[in-house]
């Protein structure tokens, strides 16, 4: 045996798995049970704990019942699963796998044919979800001898699983799908074009309380009416890394270490990006966030109105030119922008660039009006530290283009602690009680009936005496 056909030979053996083989002989026996629903169709389980704990199923090859509804496999130390189309005329309406140690998808040279219904719940391990593995039937060259199910693959719902690589084209389906749903999934890799969907406008994406750690290139490609992405971590969103077309885009209360050159390439109606942790952000990170229609809306698109929200998130790190999206497209139509209440790593390393036109990147002079909303004390935007400051001081650690070595934040702080202090003075009948606030220079109002004006010397004075007598 040659080196190459050894090396085919171990690859065989890694894509194998010797385990049993389940067929369907009949309810109550080798580990099937059947239940009788109320469309009077017949819902069957195979448990492994009451069969073979480590089995191969083709769930559309057992010899199930004609009147079978959906399948659920549960309790098994390993199950391997072919999804390989078939020409028995048994049609089910969802396959739900629970409960799994180790599940392995089979790499077999078929088309694939899956129920509209599809649901992992617990998987402890699936080393990769293989290329082809959930894609809808393509019915002009599907295989000879396969028969077509009347309803089309449409959903699918992914709890509790841990997942290594969903390789390319793992999950196709273009025809009219309806859910995508990933809540509490691990993963450490989605490949470029693992995830492409084209959704109906009932339908939606949710991607929850998940792990993920590197997104490729155009990993995920969403053509849809709603796409939530909520309380997840990110290690890597590399550019593109999250594309497509939506009305409603939201990506809310996530985690996530490095944002790569537009990361985000979406076209949306109503985007909001809020109460995220962004701990390092490239530049451009967000510039192809761009409004966009999911489908015509029969009015001039000049009339319709889109709305951008980047708010309340805590930003770590950001190169310049990192904060905006595709703002020159927002300024050609009605757009409600919003970038407030954010807080920001003030330093003037960090965030120096932003009082450089230079350093806004192309197109300064329209993403100027941007970068001022940024700055501007109304829209809220902080520094992230204890001491509640405007970004805006920031400009004063620079000096001719060069940032002080004296001058931190911390420094500042401490000066506008001490300039804010507020002294008072009191007595009875004749009391009287001064605010001084040196931030606003001018003439300083005496509380009481006699309305008297002072101004900061006579204000010293004041205290003065006060502290003698």
């Amino acid at each position: 045996m040659n080196f190459h056909q050894l090396l085919l030979f171990l690859i065989f053996l890694k894509n194998s798995y010797a385990g049993t083989r389940v067929y369907f002989k009949q309810c109550a026996k080798n580990g099937f049970t059947c239940f009788t629903n109320s469309n009077k169709k017949v819902d069957i389980v195979y448990d492994c704990s009451k069969g073979v704990d480590d089995v191969i199923f083709f769930h559309n090859q057992f010899s199930a019942p004609s009147n079978i509804d959906s399948l659920k496999i549960q309790n098994c130390n390993t199950l391997s699963l072919a999804t390989r189309c078939s020409g028995e005329m048994r049609p089910i309406s969802k396959l739900e796998i629970y409960n799994i140690k180790n599940l392995i998808f089979q790499r077999l040279q078929y088309d694939s044919m899956l129920p509209p219904t599809v649901i992992f719940e617990n998987v402890s391990n699936i080393d990769s979800i293989p290329t082809k593995s959930f894609n809808q039937i393509i019915k002009s060259y599907y295989s000879v001898g396969c028969y077509v199910q009347p309803k089309d693959f449409q959903n699918v719902y992914f709890r509790n699983v841990t997942i290594d690589t969903i390789q390319s084209d793992a999950f196709v389906a273009l025809n009219q799908f309806k859910n995508f749903s990933f809540i509490g999934v691990n993963i450490k890799r989605i490949q470029t074009h693992g995830i492409r969907l084209m959704q109906d406008f009932k339908g939606g994406f949710e991607m929850k309380n998940c792990v993920i750690d590197t997104l490729e290139y155009m990993a995920l490609q969403i053509y849809g009416k709603r796409t939530i992405f909520a309380d997840n971590h990110f290690s890597k969103i590399s550019s593109s890394g999250i594309n497509g077309t939506m009305e409603d885009f939201y990506f809310t209360d996530n985690f996530v270490e490095t944002l790569y050159p537009l990361a985000f390439s979406i076209l949306g109606t109503n985007i909001f990006i809020l109460q995220n942790n962004f701990l390092y952000m490239k530049s451009s990170a967000l510039e192809s966030l761009s409004p966009g229609l999911i489908q015509d809306s029969g009015r001039n698109f000049g009339k319709l109105r889109f709305v951008y929200d980047f708010s309340k998130n805590t930003l770590s790190f950001t190169e310049a030119g990192s904060l905006h999206p595709d703002y020159v497209s927002y300024e050609n139509v009605q757009t409600e922008m919003m970038f407030s209440r954010n807080k920001i790593l003030c330093s003037c390393d960090n965030l120096g660039w932003l009082f450089s036109p230079l350093g806004h990147g192309p197109n300064t002079a329209q993403i100027e009006t941007f970068y001022e909303m940024v700055l501007d004390e109304a829209y809220g935007n902080e520094c992230d530290h204890t001491c509640k400051l405007p970004v805006r001081v920031v400009e004063e650690m620079i000096e001719c283009g060069k940032c002080l070595s004296n001058v931190s934040l911390e420094y500042i702080c401490d000066k506008n602690n001490k300039a804010t202090t507020a002294i008072a003075v009191g007595f009875n009948d004749s009391e009287i009680f001064v605010t001084r606030e040196v931030l606003n220079p001018g003439n300083y109002t005496i509380g009481g009936s006699s309305k008297v004006e002072l101004n900061v010397l006579d204000m010293f004075g004041v205290v003065l005496c006060w502290w003698l007598f």
